[in-house]
């Protein structure tokens, strides 16, 4: 009876942690097919919540099956309940350790970042404002690339390759499109579609992305910046800055075509007017 007793405690904990292996090689094929959606972070939390529920829920099982013999338990029970108690958290503890160095290890950016880019999309000279954030997350996206209603993409976590945190991705997240000659919206009052040739003001528009980038980010005087209008706006990534100068300022503009624009976000116009900033 006692090496029975032994040997299902034994099993329970190894059994019922024995997923684990399986969710990490399902994470490995959830990055691939999210990657482009820049969720690898969030699909390994993901994950993470599920290999610690694995390992309560083991525990859980153990404890049970203790209450259900406490009257055939002796000293050897104990100690197979302790022991396996013991590997279960141990395999739990494990796993989250190796899981989270392995994903700081192979991520481009070598653990968590934490970038902001400004941006403002333009429509025939009106501005249109993105759909508010639902529920409690407060965010349109994801976990990693997302918008908090501010007119800011926000880059945060672990970022996988520094090509998942581009403004292709960042529409996709946010349930839009930005492609060569279209752009989709999910704007306030519903989504807004562009097309190249579309009509502006009478004439054909065409989309096109201009950015503001400060040329000397690690000077502790005035910043520098130039405006630059992009081809390849759909694999731009953002600078790696937290704050917004020495971040991006990105128009987004539908018009008549044209080398520059005279649109610029607020929190470039504040830091002119400061003084922190000049043009190049």
């Amino acid at each position: 009876m006692t090496g029975k007793i032994i040997m299902l405690f034994t099993l329970s904990a190894l059994l019922l942690t024995l997923p684990l292996g399986a969710y990490s090689h399902s994470d490995e094929v959830e990055s691939d097919e999210n990657a482009e959606l820049g969720n690898s972070f969030l699909t390994y939390l993901s994950y993470t919540w599920t290999s610690v529920s694995i390992g309560l829920f083991a525990i859980g099982i153990l404890l049970i099956v203790s209450l259900f013999l406490k009257t055939n338990l002796d000293n050897s029970h104990k100690k197979a309940l302790y022991f396996s108690t013991a590997a279960v958290i141990s395999i739990v503890t494990l796993y989250l350790i190796i899981s989270t160095l392995s994903i700081n290890i192979m991520s481009e950016t070598k653990g968590p970042v934490h970038w902001h880019a400004d941006f403002e999309i333009w429509y025939c000279g009106e501005k249109i404002d993105l759909v508010d954030p639902g529920g409690i997350s407060s965010k349109v996206g994801t976990n990693i690339l997302h918008e908090h209603n501010d007119d800011r993409i926000h880059v945060e976590g672990v970022v996988m390759e520094r090509h998942h945190a581009d403004l292709y991705n960042f529409f996709r997240t946010i349930g839009g499109y930005l492609e060569y000659g279209s752009l989709g919206v999910p704007a306030i009052d519903g989504f807004v579609e562009i097309r190249d040739g579309d009509l502006c003001s009478g004439r054909q528009g065409k989309i096109q992305v201009f950015v503001y980038k400060v040329l000397n980010p690690q000077s502790a005087g005035v910043w520098e910046f130039e405006q630059l209008k992009l081809l390849d706006f759909r694999n731009y990534v953002l600078s790696p800055f937290s704050n917004v100068p020495p971040g991006d300022c990105i128009i987004i503009e539908f018009d008549q075509e044209k080398d520059f624009t005279d649109r610029m976000c607020n929190t470039y116009i504040q830091s002119m007017q400061k003084g922190d900033m000049i043009g190049s």
